[in-house]
């Protein structure tokens, strides 16, 4: 491919008008099957695609996957043009505003908002075999659904591991 394009990246879609969970579920399914299609096509043209290559970078190189989401690990804030500070582009309401730029008078505590949201302090994802790779995909879509998780994104890194366990296996007994 002479294209002269070096990566490629991709974003999940944020699911608004999900109401019923299979509709969420099938995007997540079909969204995995189309990246591990395209992951495949480019690694072949040497082409970096991101999304698939941070999970298979990280289970090469054992790193734990605290977060997926920035506003879940809590490095980054988003500015609205009125100063307002919240710390999910997705998802600025007025009870998610953290403060204004222009009257700050203490640090802001991302701690207190975004901390219990990390799959490693979530009960819920405890025994899941994905837990080290998957880092809780976006808290606002579980919001969302009225979750305790991102059950989609919760599918589809599922999906990735398996794809990703057969390919090693593959690999191993050819």
């Amino acid at each position: 491919m002479a294209s002269g394009v070096s990566d490629v990246s991709f974003n999940l879609l944020k699911l608004e008008y999900a109401q019923k969970k299979d509709i969420l579920l099938d995007y997540y399914q079909k969204a995995a099957t189309f990246l591990i299609d395209v992951y495949t096509v480019l690694k072949r043209e040497n082409i970096h695609e991101n999304l698939i290559s941070r999970k298979v970078f990280g289970l090469i190189n054992n790193i734990f996957a605290f977060s997926d989401c920035a506003a879940s690990a809590m490095n980054q804030i988003t500015v609205d043009t009125n100063g307002d500070l919240y710390n999910c582009q997705c998802n600025m309401c007025s009870e998610r505003k953290l403060g204004n730029i222009f009257s700050l008078n203490k640090q802001v505590n991302f701690h207190d908002v975004m901390y219990d949201k990390l799959p490693i302090n979530n009960p819920y994802c405890n025994n899941c075999e994905a837990l080290s790779l998957c880092g809780g995909g976006c808290s606002y879509q579980s919001e969302l659904n009225s979750s305790e998780i991102d059950e989609g994104y919760c599918e589809y890194i599922k999906r990735i591991l398996e794809w990703y366990l057969t390919e090693l296996y593959l690999q191993s007994i050819k």
